[in-house]
């Protein structure tokens, strides 16, 4: 049963990160995390982030609603 479960919860994750918005999430909370880390990389980790946001829009499609 526990085997089961973890297999459930790991093809979950895999299909999370075929989103785009779970790569935006990731991004942006390594983007939160690094702005704290030192001052003055701040300029360099937000352009970085929102490079990195704007590379997961080009790359992974809209995804269409049923209805």
């Amino acid at each position: 049963m526990l085997k089961s479960v973890l297999k459930g919860l790991v093809l979950y994750g895999l299909n999370r990160l075929a989103e785009r918005s779970t790569w935006q999430g990731i991004v942006a909370i390594a983007t939160a995390a690094g702005v704290s880390v030192s001052p003055e990389l701040t300029t360099q980790i937000i352009t970085g982030g929102t490079a990195a946001v704007g590379l997961i829009h080009a790359v992974f499609p809209e995804q269409k609603s049923d209805g």
